[in-house]
């Protein structure tokens, strides 16, 4: 019963963590400068240069 309670959280949080990632990287790069979300890699978005750093960072 309890093991069973973990998975159900545990697939949850997977699952939501997976969403997060798209959801951030959609965000933050509609509004980062000549950012294309087929051409650039999300890793574009947290680097030094990027307005997003420490929010992509943080997430």
């Amino acid at each position: 019963m309890g093991s069973d309670i973990f998975i159900s959280i545990a697939a949850s949080l997977g699952i939501l963590a997976c969403l997060g990632d798209f959801l951030i990287t959609f965000i933050l790069g509609s509004f980062y400068p000549n950012y294309s979300h087929i051409e650039d890699t999300m890793s574009k978005l947290g680097c030094k240069k990027s307005p997003f750093t420490s929010i992509f960072t943080f997430w």
